[in-house]
C-alpha cells in the first residue's frame, strides 16, 4: 500500500527549538552539584589567570628594562668618543641591575605562588554530601 505525502512523516530532528533535556530521575542533586562545582572551577581559575597575569606583566616589564640596560651599556662602551671605558666597571654594573632584577623575579614569583596556594586552599571544589558521594576517608594506619 503506498502512502500519500502526508501520511509520510520525516522522524523529527532534535533542533534547540524543540529538543530538551531532561534529567533522569534522582539525577537533578548531581546535576545541579556539578554545575556548581563547574561554576566554582571557572571563579577559581580566573582569580588564578589573574593573580598570574600580574606576575607575567611585571616579569615582562623587567625584560624589557633589561634589554634597554643592555644597549645603554653597549652605546657607552662603543661611543666613549676616544675616552677609556673602564669595561670590567661597566659590566660590572650592568650585572648587578640585572642580579637585582632575577632576585626581584624569584620574590614575585614565590609571593605569586604563596598567593595561588593560600586562595586553592579555602575554594577546592566539595561535594556537597549526596549519596554515594561523600569523599572517601583516609584509611587508618594499619598498625604493626
Amino acid at each position: 500500500m503506498l502512502m500519500s505525502s502526508t501520511q509520510r512523516r520525516k522522524p523529527a530532528m532534535a533542533t534547540p527549538q524543540n529538543s530538551k533535556t531532561v534529567p533522569a530521575p534522582g539525577n537533578t542533586d548531581i546535576t545541579q552539584a556539578a554545575q556548581a562545582q563547574a561554576e566554582q572551577l571557572w571563579a577559581v581559575q580566573g582569580r588564578v589567570l589573574g593573580i598570574y597575569g600580574d606576575f607575567m606583566k611585571h616579569w615582562f616589564e623587567r625584560r624589557q628594562e633589561a634589554a634597554r640596560s643592555a644597549i645603554e651599556m653597549t652605546q657607552k662602551a662603543m661611543h666613549a668618543d676616544g675616552q677609556p671605558v673602564n669595561l670590567p666597571a661597566l659590566y660590572g654594573e650592568w650585572v648587578s641591575h640585572s642580579m637585582q632584577r632575577l632576585a626581584t623575579d624569584l620574590q614575585e614569583c614565590q609571593e605569586c605562588g604563596s598567593e595561588i596556594t593560600a586562595m586553592l586552599g579555602g575554594t577546592m571544589p566539595q561535594w556537597p554530601g549526596f549519596a554515594g558521594f561523600e569523599p572517601k576517608q583516609a584509611r587508618p594506619a594499619a598498625k604493626n
